[in-house]
């Protein structure tokens, strides 16, 4: 099997747009994204990616890497949401790919950041007071 996936990046801190509904607030992370690998290889068709992380700077042979996605992500971003994270601690990352029948590339290159020890963004606060009235 030869999948290959490549050039894994992480973007700090960058706002996941949810649906533009005013209640449904912007979850915050570390904002994972990379290439689809070309060819595909394996059964020639790629069913999806699967995000893994480690705490700390990790190497692929370390003993602390943890699938992060519940179910496998289907496009090439991924959002590790802020709550499972530590402010100022380091957190490596890698992505592996997988095909129709379930096979699985070895990791991506692997990235290490260090979560915002000041915290990720915030919401505004939420507006109250609202009233109608017929004019």
């Amino acid at each position: 099997m030869k999948l290959r996936l490549a050039l894994l990046s992480v973007v700090l801190a960058v706002a996941f747009a949810t649906p533009a509904y005013g209640q449904a607030g912007t979850q915050h992370g570390e904002k994972l994204t990379w290439q689809a690998p070309s060819p595909v290889g394996g059964s020639g068709t790629l069913a999806g990616y699967n995000a893994y992380r480690c705490p700390g700077t990790c190497t692929n042979t370390s003993t602390g890497w943890a699938k992060i996605n519940a179910a496998l992500v289907t496009a090439v971003t991924y959002l590790d949401p802020a709550a499972g994270l530590t402010l100022g601690n380091s957190y490596s990352y890698a992505v592996t790919s997988v095909d129709s029948v379930g096979s699985e590339s070895a990791f991506s290159n692997i990235v290490t950041v260090t979560a915002p020890s000041g915290g990720f963004p915030t919401n505004p606060g939420t507006a109250s007071g609202l009233s109608v009235s017929p004019v």
